[in-house]
């Protein structure tokens, strides 16, 4: 879904999202922002905020010490929550702080998502794209739901939309408990959000 509002139209020679129709990564009220080297939060038009999301998530996932590519041998362990030494994936060689990568992971992809609705649905309309665009997302909101790895917070932006999916069916309704994927509360992620001040 990326490439469409990455690559240049035929017509202007400009991707859909470009630094001047998007000079920060917002979706509705909602301004994210980047963590740079210093750690300092910095406010990027939203092609360059995507493309790091996009390098920060090929990084993570070709890391082997975060995914493992080894096989393993027998089936993990029963997993118990008052045992800290007992995680998921860690039969399977995958580290503690494993949930939290895949929460963040989870995070930064629903952002993009919260932006191009937001800020490029009409191009998905006129492009014949947005039911492609629509089934991908559902997707993508069930699965972090059922596994615990989006929180009602973080689905904010969406919520208007997600609501009315709900209504019509197209959605499971979001689980009581946070599926598989449970840990203790996520580490701060690479990135930070911040509300903008819409009047």
């Amino acid at each position: 879904m990326l490439k469409i509002i990455q690559e240049a139209d035929r017509n202007t020679g400009v991707p859909i999202c470009n630094q001047q129709t998007c000079p920060a990564m917002s979706a509705g009220a909602m301004t994210y922002t980047w963590l740079d080297a210093k750690r300092e939060s910095v406010r990027v038009p939203a092609p360059q905020y995507i493309s790091y999301v996009q390098k920060w998530i090929a990084g993570k996932i070709t890391d082997p010490s975060i995914f493992p590519t080894d096989t393993f041998i027998s089936a993990p362990p029963a997993l118990s929550a008052s045992d800290p030494h007992n995680w998921l994936g860690k039969a399977s060689g995958f580290p503690p702080q494993f949930a939290n990568d895949i929460r963040n992971i989870y995070r930064q992809m629903l952002r993009c998502y919260a932006h191009i609705y937001h800020a490029h649905w009409l191009e998905f309309w006129h492009l014949g794209a947005y039911k492609e665009l629509n089934t991908c997302f559902i997707h993508f909101v069930n699965v972090g739901r059922l596994f615990g790895l989006l929180g009602d917070k973080e689905l904010e932006p969406m919520a208007p939309l997600l609501d009315i999916w709900l209504e019509k069916g197209w959605m499971a309704p979001r689980p009581t408990s946070s599926g598989g994927m449970s840990t203790k509360s996520a580490n701060p992620p690479q990135q930070q959000q911040q509300q903008s001040m819409a009047n």
